[in-house]
């Protein structure tokens, strides 16, 4: 799967993917029980206003926020516990590889987000009633539903690996003091590093 192609350090596409989209889904399909969400999207009889615009989209980014504080405490750990090793890093290493690490955060871990946390939006829709969300209810949006959940959550472990593999290379300590006496483990980690750092937009 190819990632788009993004610049370093311009995180408004990631943004928008990791917390707005998955917040505004699950908004939409939570709006039955917030009766002042339907207005602010001009889901009821009046038309949508720059209010109701504006509400809509902090409301979405909170959600998503949301979304993503749930997901870092459960999917995450799911994830740790099935193959997936939690990461030791070392953040005093970070300033060097500034812009590699920024690059694989906007080409790894925000798609990682958007698909946790399109997950848990989806997992909001069945419970919701409201006519948009029952289409799920029959068969034909079972099935689709559970494509979906299946799709994002084998996604999500795709990108979450490859983001700690290229934050690895960066952020783990080579070589203790002692070891590093012997160049060749070290030479190997910089190199690795080099390599990302001249190819960035590595496939996800």
């Amino acid at each position: 799967m190819e990632s788009t192609v993004q610049k370093v350090g311009d995180g408004s596409f990631g943004f928008v993917i990791a917390y707005l989209v998955p917040g505004l889904v699950a908004l939409s399909a939570i709006s039955d029980f917030l009766p002042s969400v339907d207005a602010w999207f001009g889901f009821g009889s009046s038309a949508p206003t720059v209010g109701g615009f504006l509400y809509g989209t902090l409301g979405s980014i909170a959600t998503g926020l949301t979304l993503s504080a749930i997901r870092s405490m459960t999917l995450d750990r799911i994830h740790h516990a099935t193959g997936i090793p939690s990461p030791n890093w070392d953040f005093a290493r970070l300033q060097q590889h500034l812009p590699a690490f920024q690059g694989a955060v906007e080409n790894h871990y925000r798609y990682y987000q958007f698909y946790g946390n399109m997950l848990l939006a989806l997992v909001l829709i069945p419970i919701a009633p409201n006519a948009r969300s029952r289409w799920l209810s029959a068969m034909p949006g079972w099935i689709i539903g559970t494509t979906l959940l299946v799709v994002y959550f084998h996604a999500s472990r795709d990108a979450l690996s490859k983001y700690y593999a290229r934050t690895a290379a960066m952020l783990v300590p080579c070589s203790s003091p002692e070891e590093s006496k012997n160049d060749e483990r070290l030479a190997s980690c910089e190199e690795n590093v080099s390599t990302f750092k001249a190819t960035p937009q590595a496939s996800k």
